[in-house]
């Protein structure tokens, strides 16, 4: 009857503990990039549907537009343009009576370059104007849009007419975050995490049952494996080391383009070692260590001397120059100064 009991409440504790696992690993599974939200560039879609050509001329300013060959694909006839100064002036010349349609998109962007059947980037626009013929704003109030959620408006244009349209936009104010996750990844590490805690609680459990531990030995045992998770706790993700002046390990997933990474246990072990929790605060401990106990300091660029005062660059062979040697090196750069004064 014990034993179901703590069969029961180590499933329990071990599939929580795996979902706060999961959570604090994120990174290895789950992809999260804010897109930029700030991006001031608008796409402007100008059509009839159907037909076998647009039936109206469009001039961006005083340049007139080539019809769009996409859209014929679609059903469409017209043109498709994207801009990036916060404002287009537009001039449609109508040859015959239609029913145009405009719509307001964000900017194409792919989320896989490599692919262009997946989806697109939610990339929003702000729209807080677009007037026809210098009449009422049609839109009531700032519209956001982006390309898979256009704002959509259409009006009827009469044969031989000339129609102004002024569109106005302005940065979006939306903040949007991509989430792509590594299914083949996710899988793997939840496996194993559960496997791991299942192993561990159950340890603690043997712990306290069949070795009548008390709770302080149970304490010290639960301490001594979280301690083990701290430096997991947290993950860094900057780019650059200011301290080692140096760019950091990327992550590199198990499964990249349809592909299996052979060395996912090399890339990762790269990538942990210069991002786990804590990792700034003993580098720096150690530079000052080595600074404050060895004569020589180093760095992965240069070796200074703190008893001459020179530095040189690695590999360091050179022995340091005596009196005659640095007179002769000033009586070099006081001549090669002389020079550049003289030539400018």
């Amino acid at each position: 009857m014990i034993y179901k009991k703590i069969s029961k409440t180590n499933f329990i504790l071990s599939f929580v503990f795996t979902f706060v696992l999961l959570g604090v690993f994120y990174p290895l599974w789950l992809t999260v990039e804010q897109l930029d939200a700030a991006s001031d560039k608008a796409r402007i879609d100008i059509y009839v549907r159907g037909g076998e050509e647009p039936g109206f001329d469009l001039r961006d300013g005083d340049i007139p537009l080539l019809p769009t060959g996409w859209m014929p694909h679609a059903g469409m006839q017209g043109y498709s343009l994207e801009k990036k100064d916060n404002q287009i002036n537009l001039k449609i010349l109508s040859k015959k009576n239609l029913k145009i349609f405009v719509d307001l998109r964000g900017p194409y962007v792919l989320k896989n370059p490599k692919d262009k059947s997946r989806a697109l980037m939610p990339y929003w626009v702000d729209y807080r104007k677009l007037l026809i013929n210098g009449g009422e704003n049609v839109l009531p109030q700032l519209t956001s849009a982006w390309h898979n959620k256009p704002y959509k408006y259409e009006f009827s244009a009469q044969a031989g007419q000339e129609y102004d349209i002024l569109i106005e936009w302005e940065l979006s104010s939306h903040v949007n975050i991509w989430y792509h996750a590594d299914y083949y990844m996710l899988i793997i590490f939840s496996v194993v995490a559960f496997l791991a805690v299942s192993k561990i609680v159950k340890y603690l459990t043997y712990f306290k049952v069949e070795q009548l531990k008390s709770r302080i030995d149970i304490v010290f045992v639960s301490v001594f494996f979280v301690f083990l998770f701290i430096p997991m706790m947290h993950v860094s993700e900057v780019e650059k080391s200011e301290q080692e002046n140096r760019m950091l390990a990327k992550y590199v997933p198990l499964l990249q383009d349809g592909k299996i990474n052979l060395k996912y246990g090399e890339n990762f072990e790269k990538w942990f070692n210069d991002r786990f929790w804590g990792r700034d605060i003993l580098t720096d401990i150690f530079f000052k260590l080595q600074f404050n106990i060895n004569r020589f300091y180093q760095n992965n660029r240069a070796i200074y001397d703190k008893k001459s005062g020179w530095m040189f660059n690695k590999p360091y062979v050179e022995p340091i120059p005596d009196d005659r040697k640095i007179a002769s090196i000033m009586n070099g750069i006081r001549a090669f100064d002389k020079f550049c004064k003289e030539n400018k």
